[in-house]
């Protein structure tokens, strides 16, 4: 698993400066020649994956427990003594071993569906699941949280609020400050410093994934919603944004937080950089089992009152243009997966609106 000191600062850069759109991407590719199974191809990696998620590593290292804005939720239920395994009834509406679902309502002539992403998960992983790719094959619509040409759009992308390395020096402690100063020192990217903890924690979870993780059988570093924004263009389909610039919405966030909050993202950071200074690869055990469709949607639960209310508030928003594209089109929707989690998650409140939202088998 080791990692080059050129790669990782080159990583880095590309994930913080993303925002300006200074970097080329080819460019940026040819710097990560060191990287197994790479081909050299150019992309987009500016994609700040589910805004304010983070993941917790639980005592067995898996990444198997949601963090949100220090909210802690459990992303799947591992059998005990063991590692996760996928549920195949898909009568369990909390673990239907499944990231499909199939939204339809009396009185709608079209049927649409639902698929949970992970952002970085290898983008193949998508082509591998037939059932998924007829449903996108067969829609007219397709609605994701930011597409490829928002992401690229800097018209009116807002300035982060000043943040410096006195800011940083003064919130952390020194054991925190000793792993931030080694992290920077090995990348020699001093823009961390000047990055809110919040932005930064995007960045530093988005390379964690892409980089360390699911690397096995990785081809490239496409992200898995552009993958399938790019599939179904290639078919003439239709592709809406659900979501306003992603960079925007968290650029205002960083903005908001107070001293309390920001303490928690940089907890958050220094266990990501010490992770990457160790090349520590246990984090990555919520990618497997989300592979394996272990996930408990915990859809009689409510998401909690303070941690994920951004979150929430941007389901709210979707719902209002997405139960009027239900009645129209045969809609492909591709979300992060945590968006259909919980009684205010996307599946419990077309359910309230009237609509039958049922898991569909992928096997």
């Amino acid at each position: 698993m080791g990692h080059p000191q050129i790669l990782l600062a080159a990583l880095l850069f590309l994930t913080v400066a993303a925002r300006a759109q200074t970097f080329s991407p080819q460019t940026s590719y040819d710097a990560m020649g060191g990287i197994p199974q790479y081909q050299a191809k150019p992309n987009d990696l500016s994609y700040i994956g589910v805004l304010g998620e983070k993941w917790e590593t639980d005592k067995r290292g898996r990444r198997s427990s949601f963090m949100h804005n220090g909210v802690e939720m459990s992303i799947s239920r591992g059998l005990q003594g063991g590692e996760a395994k996928p549920q195949t009834d898909t009568t369990n509406q909390n673990c239907p071993g499944t990231l499909l679902w199939e939204v339809s309502k009396p009185g709608v002539a079209y049927k649409s569906y639902l698929f949970g992403t992970f952002h970085e998960v290898d983008a193949d992983f998508f082509a591998t699941l037939p059932v998924a790719v007829a449903r996108l094959n067969d829609a007219t619509l397709l609605y994701v949280e930011e597409t490829l040409a928002l992401r690229r759009d800097t018209t009116h992308t807002p300035e982060t609020g000043p943040w410096n390395q006195e800011q940083w020096e003064t919130i952390m402690n020194q054991d925190q400050r000793k792993v931030f100063s080694a992290f920077v020192a090995k990348t020699g990217i001093q823009k961390c410093y000047r990055t809110p903890p919040a932005e930064l924690n995007i960045r530093l979870e988005n390379i964690y994934f892409l980089f360390i993780c699911d690397k096995e059988t990785r081809t490239n570093y496409d992200i898995m919603d552009s993958r399938i924004e790019n599939m179904a263009r290639a078919q003439s389909k239709t592709v809406f944004s659900l979501d306003e610039r992603h960079d925007n919405l968290l650029s205002r966030e960083a903005q908001t937080l107070n001293s309390l909050q920001n303490a928690k993202y940089i907890e958050a950071d220094i266990s990501l950089m010490q992770a990457m200074l160790d090349n520590d690869a246990s984090g990555c055990g919520v990618i497997n089992d989300y592979k394996k469709f272990a996930l408990d949607y915990q859809l009689d639960q409510e998401a909690g009152a303070d941690g994920i209310t951004r979150l929430v508030k941007r389901n709210s928003t979707w719902l209002k243009t997405l139960a009027l594209a239900f009645q129209r089109e045969k809609c492909f929707v591709a979300v992060g997966v945590r968006h259909l989690f919980y009684k205010e998650g996307l599946i419990s409140q077309l359910r309230n609106r009237g609509y039958r939202v049922e898991p569909i088998s992928l096997r």
